[in-house]
């Protein structure tokens, strides 16, 4: 099963085609066609969606297509179904399955994605109708004070919710935790809290034993907010975005362990990656000193696995993820397998 995902998402960014995102809501499209002075009805909506399905040439840019509840159910105006217009093409389906951000209990000025009642089968229903594959939008705000850490593991929870729900039912999730850009902060403050987030969100995924390689992410650019005084050249914000995503700490799935029950996200990205440099330097200090011997390493970092509340399951997997273990201590069969890891594309 996960091969065949696995193929799928892969097909999904093949080189020089890219995913089509027609899942506006019928509410954002009575918007969009008003101000052209058009009428926005159900037939209007089916008529604009079957012009751009079958536009000359589309499969040749176009891997696949996210499509609203409402539309994976229209026909075009031979009475063959959008979905086989869509397949005919070689190109993939897939749907929109969340219900949208609402405000989140305690934080009003925050928001949390809902939309899991019922999500099994309302995936079940859209695989019969020739989905495969799916995407879920959880929006992250920054502010004074935000996001709140409770906001962010809610949002994280319903995200690995919903893969692992998506897996289950033989569809490859995309998994969309954004970062808003609205806002005067900074492109500093931006990374921090993608990281942060990012790090919240696989630690949930691996947590709900979500095959990552059977999944896509679609993060947000990294990027001062819209207000921010100085906004960053675009070269700027293509190497803060990577070098967020290669972050070689960013998927481990203890970032929040032993972290306390604070709300804000002041001082959280520091104290996370204090807890890494110090992992570090124990591994490099028991390597260097004891020649290699694994057993110096890991008491090296004895007083970090405490800390941070660990297993020796994770202390195993932090030293053969590390560099200093990778080249020179090496984990053996013992340790177990390697948990999969997200490689950032190039």
């Amino acid at each position: 099963m996960s091969q065949n995902l696995q193929a799928i998402a892969e097909a999904l960014v093949a080189k020089g085609r890219g995913i089509l995102a027609a899942d506006e809501t019928p509410r954002t499209l009575t918007r969009r066609f008003q101000a052209h002075g058009l009428t926005c009805t159900a037939e209007s909506r089916r008529s604009y969606r079957e012009m751009l399905f079958t536009a000359p040439g589309l499969a040749e840019f176009i891997s696949g297509v996210i499509l609203e509840d409402e539309t994976i159910r229209q026909s075009a105006a031979t009475g063959v179904p959008l979905a086989q217009v869509l397949a005919a093409q070689g190109i993939v389906l897939g749907v929109k399955v969340d219900a949208g951000a609402r405000p989140f209990a305690g934080s009003p000025t925050e928001t949390v994605t809902e939309g899991l009642d019922g999500l099994r089968g309302r995936l079940e229903a859209y695989r019969a109708l020739g989905a495969r594959f799916a995407k879920w939008r959880a929006v992250i705000h920054i502010g004074e004070g935000l996001p709140s850490r409770a906001c962010v593991l809610a949002n994280a929870h319903a995200l690995a919710r919903y893969a692992a729900l998506c897996q289950e039912q033989h569809l490859v999730p995309i998994v969309q935790p954004e970062v808003l850009m609205d806002g005067p902060h900074s492109a500093q403050r931006c990374e921090e809290v993608t990281a942060l987030v990012l790090h919240a969100v696989f630690d949930a995924l691996i947590e709900a034993d979500v095959v990552l390689e059977a999944l896509l992410l679609e993060p947000n650019m990294v990027t001062a907010g819209s207000e921010a005084p100085v906004r960053g050249s675009v070269e700027e914000v293509a190497a803060a975005t990577l070098r967020t995503l290669r972050r070689r700490d960013l998927f481990h799935r203890t970032a929040h362990r032993g972290l306390g029950p604070r709300r804000d996200h002041v001082g959280l990205e520091q104290q996370g990656l204090e807890h890494h440099v110090r992992l570090d330097q124990g591994v490099e200090h028991g390597v260097q000193d004891e020649g290699g011997d694994l057993l110096a390493a890991l008491g090296a970092v004895r007083p970090v696995h405490q800390h941070l509340r660990l297993d020796d399951r994770d202390q195993m997997l932090f030293l053969a993820e590390g560099r200093a273990a990778g080249e020179r201590v090496g984990v053996g069969e013992d340790a177990g397998p390697a948990r999969p890891a997200f490689a950032a594309s190039d």
